[in-house]
Formats: structure tokens, sequence, C-alpha cells
């Protein structure tokens, strides 16, 4: 009721020429920290009178708040989606990351048969679906000696020895920690979009916070963005040479992920 009572007073503030109204964004923690950013800016300096709120949780959290109608829109990846229907965004690979002084996979690239048996530092389904799914797909048995909550506190444990872990590569955009990242042959990608409740009963700043998501990130929709050979160069590099080329990936392509922690 409450929403559709904001969509009249939206509807009535277009008819006098004004666009006025609420918009109120679900997130997950990666696109929080390295997408909304962006997306917010452009957005108030084109639509200053359209209020925004976010409500930062897990992809059980924004779905729940979906269907609650606490959020108007949501960011979710494919792998969780269940009922709702994705407008997709982007497709981030998935990626190994193992202790600095871990040994260098053959051809700097981690294959399914390297992982079996190994360490492995997880989050819960609600944070990190894509990890536990490509681990079934593959039938990779794992010791999990590290169960997290968030991305920071996964890459601190890989950091410190404890395991290796999979995480998508926006989780890294701004990784500092002294660990290896190689790509993942067969290549998987984590599938992000966004999500209204009701598509067709969009109030007037619903719409236009949805058509100025798509249309920023529209570079993001095509390809992975990202060079996997000088990602393998750079992992071997990193073994040999001791550096830490965890934040180093080479964008090639479209507007890849803008520069702009559950996953």
């Amino acid at each position: 009721v409450l929403n559709s009572d904001e969509a009249l007073k939206q509807s009535i503030a277009r008819l006098n020429g004004l666009e006025k109204g609420k918009v109120k964004l679900g997130t997950f923690n990666s696109v929080c920290a390295y997408l909304l950013p962006d997306i917010l800016k452009s957005f108030k300096a084109q639509y200053p009178q359209i209020e925004v709120e976010v409500y930062q949780g897990t992809y059980d959290d924004v779905k729940e708040g979906l269907r609650s109608g606490q959020v108007d829109i949501g960011f979710l990846a494919s792998s969780c989606q269940e009922e709702f229907v994705l407008t997709e965004l982007l497709r981030e690979p998935l990626l190994c990351l193992t202790p600095a002084d871990w040994p260098a996979p053959e051809g700097g690239v981690m294959t399914p048969a390297m992982m079996q048996n190994q360490n492995f530092v997880v989050q819960g389904d609600a944070t990190d679906a894509d990890m536990r799914l490509f681990l079934k797909k593959y039938k990779i048995a794992t010791q999990r000696c590290c169960h997290v909550i968030d991305d920071t506190s996964n890459i601190a444990m890989v950091e410190a020895g404890i395991g290796i872990s999979i995480l998508p590569e926006l989780t890294l955009k701004r990784c500092t920690a002294d660990i290896r990242v190689y790509p993942i042959e067969p290549a998987e990608y984590r599938v992000v979009g966004i999500t209204v409740p009701r598509p067709a009963a969009m109030a007037p700043a619903v719409e236009q916070m949805f058509r100025h998501i798509v249309q920023v990130c529209t570079g993001h929709t095509a390809q992975p963005h990202y060079n996997r050979d000088r990602l393998r160069l750079q992992a071997l590099m990193g073994a040999a040479a001791g550096g830490n080329y965890a934040n180093s990936f080479h964008h090639s392509g479209g507007r890849g992920v803008p520069d702009a922690g559950g996953v």
C-alpha cells in the first residue's frame, strides 16, 4: 500500500513537470562498494529531487527486502535469483585466491583438479552462492577450514595461509593483500543484475533509477572485461618475484568494471 501511495505521488509530480520521489535500493557488499557510488553520484546530479535510500546486506536480505516491499530495486546474482527476473548488468570471472607462498600452478591457471582436497576459506550461501555452485559443479572435495561472512575476512584468511578461496573479480578490485590471484579454467562467471518485484507497476522515480543503472552499466554486459593472458602472466611473475599482483587486473574492451567487502 505504501509503495502504491508513493507511486501515485510521483505520478502527480511528473504531471506537474517535477522529478520527485524516493527510491530504495537493496544491494550486497561488492556492488555497494564498487558500483553504487558512481551510480548514485551521477543519478543525484541528474535527478536532485529524487531521494535515494540504500540497504546493504546478503543476497537473502535483498530478496527479503524485495518481497516485503522494503526495497524497490534489488541487486542480485543469477546464482540465487529464485523467483526474480534479472536484467543483466555485468558478468565477472570467478578467480582463485591463494596464499603468497602457495605453489604456482602450471601456466598460471587454476583448474578444478588442482583444487581437489585443498583447505578452503568459504562464506555462507547467502553471500557466496557462486563459489558453492562452482565446487558442486566440478565435484571438488574440500577441507572447509574457515567459515566467514564477508570478503575482507575471506581475503585476510587466505593471506594468513589458512586456505585458498574463490571470489568474483569485483570483490578484488582494490585488494592490496599479499596473495596470489589466478584465473580459473574452465572459466566461470558471476552474473550480476537488478530486479524489481513488480516490473509493470514501477513508480516514476523507481523507473528512472532502473533505467539509469542499466545505462551506467551498459559497458559491462557484452563480454568478460579482463585479459586472461595478462592476468596469467602477472600471476606467474608475482609468484616468481614475490610481488603483489592481486590488484593488477587489466580490463580490455568496453568500460570494464569501474573503479567506483559477503560478495
